[in-house]
């Protein structure tokens, strides 16, 4: 991270450190409670080693059987030297060792605001470039909610999940001596046939555990933390493609969760989850203390979920007055059965696999009245729903969805309430036209493009907000959406398409300085819109863009930009415009039937005024 803003400082790194390892070893929590028992195994030395990351993967810090840990080659750091920030450091010893060299592989950012000149050097395990210092020895900082079970080293917490931090004595000391920030829950399970896919921990109090936190460090002394507002209350274990539980309760495996130092006073809630998102639950009740630099070991828990249960991902779920049957098979996965039980109105479609697409007219012409969709559907294919007239909500689980295809909710007049996942990058043509009942929707952050006639005829939609990201408002989008009261065009946009807006109810608009191109009848009929000023990017301004509007004052700047004929036809009440420099052309009829017109002005940049622009404006 090389930052340019604000004061340039003059680096003063250093080129070599020498790395000791923290000066107290994990050791077993003496404290005993209902649940809870001791570590029995203590190491035979009073140094803490440290062990890092392989090459080429996360950085990790392992825990050898001693207890102890240990550097790994390639291990990286963030290091605050005198006035040099963020300086990226890489262990350069030997596997294994307690101690070593490291090199600097990347120069540290500037800062913004005053400069602080250190008096000490700091450094931060693992490297995080978005790590910052505000006063001497004060960091902002971010502990991982989501910490990687370690596949590598058995019995050890995950990549990256320890952070540690060292101090000097002053800036020319380049010794740095690591001191552990958090202290560690030690999990046991046992499960005959158990997969774990994930292990939560949060505390019964709400405890936060994770995310923004600040650090103060001092040399000699250990380092405090204290959680930021919008810390979080869960921590997650993350087994990947899953970690297989022993079935001996006098071997069980081991799991690791690093937390910052805290008491949980109202116990806390543990719950694992299998391959199969079936969910094993256990609560304690008596104070757990989580010391820094200590384990906290819990007793040895038996992993039983009964029965294998059909996954969620396998399902969904509807309401209808009847049971509904898909018109073709044309999904992903096949369909096992679908029960529908008429006392409580609710049917599940069960399939013989994890659904991923719904293809093409699956559920055309059908008759729910709500549905859930699973959280591993990816599409959404061409009128997988249109005209399903007594649609009214639609739920889409997960954050998995890329696209929504033409067509898909087209003629769902009943529909209400959809939420569209951030994930997904595609909307097609007329996806949700004639949605009459649709009153807000939010689009995805990830969204490249807003379809044609997406929401054409969408007559009760009152707000949408269109996403920083969108290159085009393409043709109809918002047409006829009669209740749509403002609408901000971000600077990503660049052409907004022909009728986009067209009879929208916009009594406000805002357009972002990047659009290029406003196409023919883009805000015709805007009856509601006021006032428009154009930005100076604008090059071309289409036939009848904004004709027979609300329009009473209209502010055009551009680009070498054209007026085209009869682009604002018609607007009776328009009675101020100012057409600035970058404007070099005005077409006939340009302002026809401007009739209240009381001031304008034309920049001398205007080179080019065909015909009767003002033709009719008495």
């Amino acid at each position: 991270m090389k930052k340019s803003v604000g004061n340039h400082l003059k680096r003063k790194t250093m080129k070599k450190f020498a790395i000791l390892a923290a000066v107290v070893a994990l050791i077993g929590c003496t404290q005993n409670d209902e649940g809870l028992d001791n570590i029995t195994s203590t190491p035979e030395k009073s140094q803490t080693e440290f062990y890092a990351s392989m090459p080429e993967c996360d950085t990790r810090t392992y825990v050898e059987d001693n207890k102890y840990l240990r550097w790994n080659a390639d291990d990286e750091i963030t290091v605050f030297a005198g006035n040099s920030y963020n300086s990226h450091w890489q262990f350069a010893g030997e596997d294994g060792a307690n101690s070593g060299k490291f090199n600097e592989i990347d120069e540290g950012g500037f800062v913004t605001g005053t400069p602080l000149d250190l008096t000490a050097n700091y450094a931060i395990y693992p490297y995080d470039e978005n790590i910052t210092i505000t006063e001497a020895g004060v960091v902002s900082l971010t502990l991982p909610a989501v910490q990687e079970y370690n596949h590598a080293y058995e019995n050890s917490f995950g990549a990256g999940a320890n952070t540690m931090m060292a101090v000097t004595k002053n800036t020319s000391d380049n010794f740095l001596s690591f001191k552990n920030l958090c202290g560690y829950l030690k999990l046991k399970f046992y499960g005959e046939d158990v997969t774990v896919k994930s292990i939560t921990v949060k505390g019964n109090n709400g405890e936060k555990i994770a995310g923004p936190a600040t650090v103060s460090m001092a040399y000699g002394s250990e380092p405090t933390i204290t959680m930021g507002g919008d810390a979080t209350d869960t921590i997650t274990i993350d087994c990947g493609e899953g970690v297989a539980l022993s079935s001996d309760n006098e071997n069980p495996t081991i799991f690791w969760v690093v937390i910052p130092e805290i008491t949980f006073e109202g116990g806390i809630t543990i719950e694992v989850t299998d391959i199969n998102d079936q969910i094993f639950s256990k609560q304690t009740s008596n104070a757990v203390p989580i010391e820094n630099n200590l384990i906290q070991p819990m007793a040895t828990l038996c992993a039983e979920f009964g029965p294998t249960a059909t996954p969620e991902t396998w399902k969904i779920y509807y309401t209808a007055e009847a049971k509904i049957d898909p018109n073709y098979n044309r999904f992903n996965a096949n369909i096992v059965s679908n029960e529908y039980d008429s006392t409580t109105g609710i049917g599940v479609i069960i399939f013989d696999n994890e659904l991923t697409t719904i293809g093409t007219k699956s559920f055309y012409l059908s008759y729910f009245t709500s549905i859930t969709l699973p959280s591993s559907l990816t599409s959404i294919g061409e009128s997988a729903f249109q005209n399903s007239s007594k649609l009214t909500s639609v739920t889409i689980l997960g954050n998995n969805l890329k696209t929504i295809s033409n067509n898909a909710f087209c003629d769902c007049w009943k529909l209400v309430s959809i939420n569209i996942p951030s994930s997904v990058s595609s909307i097609g043509t007329k996806a949700f036209y004639y949605c009459e009942a649709l009153k807000n929707i939010e689009l995805p952050s990830n969204l490249k493009e807003v379809g044609a006639g997406v929401f054409a005829y969408c007559s009760e939609l009152v707000s949408i907000t269109i996403p920083e990201g969108v290159k085009s408002v393409n043709a109809n989008a918002f047409a006829n959406c009669t209740k749509l009261q403002s609408i901000t065009i971000p600077n990503s946009v660049e052409s907004i398409d022909g009728s986009a807006f067209i009879s929208a109810g916009i009594e406000s608009l805002t357009l972002g300085n990047n659009v290029k191109t406003i196409e023919s009848y883009a805000f015709a009929m805007c009856k509601n819109l006021t006032s428009v000023t154009t930005p100076t990017s604008v090059t071309f301004i289409g036939e009848r863009a904004f004709a027979n509007s609300g329009l009473v004052s209209a502010n055009i700047y551009g680009s070498e930009c054209v007026i085209s004929k009869s682009a604002f036809y018609g607007d009776s009440s328009l009675k101020d415009v100012l057409i600035n420099e970058g404007v070099i052309s005005i077409d006939d009829d340009a302002f026809y039937g401007c009739n209240s017109l009381e001031n304008i002005k034309i920049a001398e940049s205007v080179t080019t005024i065909s015909g009767y622009p003002f033709y009719n404006c008495i």
